[in-house]
């Protein structure tokens, strides 16, 4: 990561900072692309920690078009675990406002994966925040797709926490397409189960204000199995 310019191509990456700590672990891989092309400003932040732990790779790309503001922050810590995959990959173009936070903490468990796909495209303002939070656990999965066009407000923000399970999968999809304002809230706890499975899809099309809030609780139990899909294409609203 650095500051330059690219003469030939007028590719400019204003400001990028990457740190990377590994203690006593076997293998850990980062891979970070940040591609930045006529747009004013761009801060990309990603802080790396692994400890006691055997095998991490994180892959994060970033590509960022003819936009004037856009700002991503990614914090990864892993210990004591044995393999944790992250894949973040954000693309915004012709836009003028874009803040992605993506937290992740794994301790003591042996395999998480984390998948979160961002893509906007001629909108003003999005905001995504995805905090991901995995102890004493063994197997966990979350994929995040949003998709914002033709948009001028969209906010996401998921949490999900896993305590003491043994395998949870967690895939929220969002599409928004010609619409003003759509706010996605999306809570996930899970406390002391073996297994969870959550599925949320939500798509909005040609509508003015939309608003979706799904919170899920579950202690003690074995298996539980959530599915929620939302459609709303009408102008005047559902």
């Amino acid at each position: 990561m650095g500051c330059g310019t690219d003469r030939q191509s007028h590719t400019r990456i204003i400001m990028g900072h990457d740190t990377g700590s590994y203690t006593q672990g076997s293998s850990l891989a980062v891979t970070q692309t940040d591609n930045h092309t006529q747009g004013s400003s761009w801060a990309v932040t990603q802080t790396n920690s692994h400890t006691q732990g055997s095998s991490w790779a994180v892959t994060q790309t970033y590509s960022h078009t003819q936009g004037s503001s856009w700002a991503v922050t990614q914090t990864n810590s892993h210990t004591q675990g044995s393999s944790w995959a992250v894949t973040q990959t954000d693309s915004h173009t012709q836009g003028s406002s874009w803040a992605v936070t993506q937290t992740n903490s794994h301790t003591q468990g042996s395999s998480w994966a984390v998948t979160q796909t961002d893509s906007h495209t001629q909108g003003s303002s999005w905001a995504v925040t995805q905090t991901n939070s995995h102890t004493q656990g063994s197997s966990w999965a979350v994929t995040q797709t949003n998709s914002h066009t033709q948009g001028s407000s969209w906010a996401v923000t998921q949490t999900n926490s896993h305590t003491q399970g043994s395998s949870w999968a967690v895939t929220q999809t969002d599409s928004h397409t010609q619409g003003s304002s759509w706010a996605v809230t999306q809570t996930n706890s899970h406390t002391q189960g073996s297994s969870w499975a959550v599925t949320q899809t939500n798509s909005h099309t040609q509508g003015s204000s939309w608003a979706v809030t799904q919170t899920k609780s579950h202690t003690q139990g074995s298996s539980w199995a959530v599915t929620q899909t939302a459609t709303h294409k009408d102008h005047h609203g559902l």
